[in-house]
């Protein structure tokens, strides 16, 4: 085979594997917080595209967000009509985008093999592989930034601007690759040159775009952006930093047996002193740094698939440090199909965390509430069912993928007013809750069943998954 053939048949490859091995789960209903990013998408392609622009449409149609990703998703929806396996498909396609990237930029600056086996390593690690397709923007920030750090470490200025400039409009949090690309830059100059100063500039434009339009949205609505209407963008509370730098470090260094990788860098930095010499390194630890520790004080919380953008440079670190420290050449392929069969056998065996979405563990959840709401339909298809998000919005919309037919929920939400709660309580028939994954309205709701003698209707469970159906007692 020519060599210049052997790349196209490793990207063709490695989509073909990506494509199979997810499309079981094209169809899946939304889960969490695939619901509230993909209702932006579907009203925007029922009212017009051009309601995308600031101060067309209110201010937490978009979750506060820059509006690419729902553009995207609502011209899709515009050609093949609304569904879940268009929006599904589409985050697909960033997924074995970001995976040939990875690919791409391993062979740039290491070599084939490392690049290969970092791209697979990447792909079977739980949280990349679940969010592959999950309508959410951080794979896509992942994706596209791996390809806009290869435009710009290659001198492929135009590329880089059209990526870059697109990447910045799906998550703000994306500027913070741009920033570490900028940083890297400066410490590469020998010294401040006018040429020096124009590189930075050429390279920081994508920055001054998002800029312009955050400036724009918050003289036309009043603020830039609602994400931050009800907390502080910033948080530099020595607790709070604290808490979240702990759990940022864990979920990117240890978690999900990412601690392999982490001894593979530290071991090959400190014995392979030509490895510390390496400036793609320098690059890739201000990355790994820059965009997963920012979190450590912006927002009031962390979440775990906020690191996908950091993390294919740390598979990409892993898997050389791991080709360097094995030095026969004979055996480098096989510690590297070794650790991709311990990712298999990580993917495959992660526990439930949190609400699941950093693992398959969420197919589970998804699974008892379709069951859970086939039993409603079927035996109290006209009843009042008090719960909670998710649940609230997945009884009432079939479009979110787990009812034919909408039916009768009311919510229940720890923020409401007494008064409020109260009338809930008296006009519902039924309470549905799901204590794994719980949320405080959750517990509040099976609290209450159980205080006052509800009857337990169902109850539906995969350790330590859920479902319970509660029925008013009879009579009253």
């Amino acid at each position: 085979m020519p060599v210049a053939a052997r790349p196209f048949l490793i990207f063709f490859s490695l989509a073909a594997t990506i494509f199979l091995c997810k499309l079981p789960t094209l169809d899946a209903p939304y889960y969490w917080d695939e619901i509230n990013w993909s209702e932006g998408a579907y009203w925007l392609s029922e009212v017009g595209l051009f309601r995308a622009i600031p101060g067309l449409h209110p201010p937490d149609t978009f979750l506060g967000r820059p509006p690419a990703l729902h553009v995207t998703l609502a011209s899709l929806f515009k050609v093949f009509g609304p569904s879940i396996t268009t929006a599904h498909l589409l985050i697909l396609v960033f997924a074995i985008l970001g995976v040939c990237s990875t690919y791409v930029l391993g062979r740039y600056v290491y070599d084939a093999k490392t690049g290969v086996f970092s791209s697979l390593c990447l792909f079977l690690s739980p949280l990349y592989f679940v969010q592959s397709n999950m309508f959410l923007a951080d794979l896509p920030v992942a994706s596209l930034g791996v390809l806009c750090i290869y435009f710009a470490l290659r001198e492929k200025y135009f590329f880089y601007l059209v990526g870059a400039s697109y990447l910045v409009f799906l998550k703000e949090t994306s500027v913070f690759l741009i920033a570490s690309l900028l940083i890297f830059f400066c410490l590469q100059a020998p010294r401040e040159t006018i040429q020096t100063l124009t590189r930075l500039l050429k390279y920081s434009v994508p920055l001054f775009e998002i800029s312009l339009f955050l400036v724009w949205q918050k003289l036309i609505t009043g603020h830039f952006s609602a994400t931050y209407d009800h907390h502080a963008l910033f948080n530099f509370a020595p607790r709070f930093v604290f808490h979240q730098s702990v759990m940022i470090t864990k979920w990117l260094f240890f978690y999900q047996e990412r601690y392999i990788l982490s001894a593979l860098i530290i071991l090959n930095f400190v014995f392979n002193r030509e490895s510390r010499k390496r400036k793609e390194s320098l690059l890739f630890l201000l990355i790994l740094l820059l965009s997963s520790f920012s979190f450590a004080i912006l927002y009031p919380y962390f979440l775990p698939r906020y690191l996908l953008p950091a993390l294919p440079y740390l598979y990409l670190m892993g898997v050389w440090s791991l080709m360097a420290l094995v030095k026969p050449p004979i055996w480098k392929i096989s510690a590297a199909v070794a650790l991709l069969f311990f990712m298999l056998w990580s993917l495959i065996n992660q526990p439930f965390t949190g609400n699941a979405e950093v693992n398959l563990r969420y197919l589970d959840v998804v699974k008892l509430h379709k069951e859970t709401y086939q039993f409603v339909r079927s035996e109290f298809p006209n009843s009042r069912i008090l719960t909670a998000w998710p649940h609230t919005l997945q009884l009432q919309l079939p479009r979110l993928g787990y009812v034919e037919q909408g039916l009768s929920a009311a919510p229940l939400s720890y923020t409401q007013e007494m008064s409020d709660k109260e009338r809930h309580f008296r006009e519902a028939e039924l309470i549905l809750v799901s204590p794994v994954p719980g949320t405080p309205a959750m517990n509040e709701l099976r609290t209450y069943a159980l205080n006052n003698n509800w009857r337990l209707l169902r109850r539906l469970e995969k350790d330590p998954v859920v479902a319970e159906l509660y029925r008013r007692p009879w009579p009253p």
